[in-house]
């Protein structure tokens, strides 16, 4: 354990708490002042452009990541929703890149919308990928008999 004083005050652990409170503290200060040029500018413009590229392409990564790997299912747990996916579904989503590529296009251009939506009519500022996947179900589309189905990923809330 880290210390800088003769006395042998511990030091290391209180620094890193104290480092990751801050960081939490200015990444809050700086989603503030981003809702609050997109409160200013109507969600429209350049700074919505400039915002939303920013915000797919994070999302993108993060939810790709998650996909993958089917660390989603864990992160959904934790906001209170079960989702039910067999292990082929589960499979498949890891490995089929055209499959996450049209789940992340269209879960993120929806969550945008939405945030684009709030933000117009003063509700406020959210996370993206919570505000999506706490009020979205994926449901397969209708296909042939002869098409591959996809996987089915009924969300309920717990």
């Amino acid at each position: 354990m880290a210390t800088d004083s003769p006395s042998g005050t511990a030091t290391g652990a209180i620094e890193d708490v104290i480092d990751e409170a801050t960081d939490k503290l200015d990444e809050a200060a700086a989603e503030w002042e981003i809702h609050q040029l997109l409160v200013e500018c109507g969600a429209r413009g350049p700074e919505w452009e400039l915002v939303v590229d920013r915000i797919a392409r994070y999302a993108k990564a993060v939810l790709d990541a998650w996909l993958r790997t089917g660390a989603i299912y864990g992160e959904l747990g934790k906001c209170r929703i079960h989702v039910e996916a067999s292990e082929r579904q589960r499979f498949r989503l890891a490995f089929n890149e055209d499959l996450r590529e049209e789940i992340l296009a269209t879960t993120i251009v929806s969550a945008l919308e939405a945030l684009q939506k709030d933000i117009r009519q003063g509700i406020g500022w959210g996370l993206l990928i919570s505000t999506h996947s706490t009020n979205s179900t994926t449901t397969p589309s209708a296909t042939p008999a002869s098409a591959p189905t996809r996987p089915t990923l009924s969300v309920t809330r717990i």
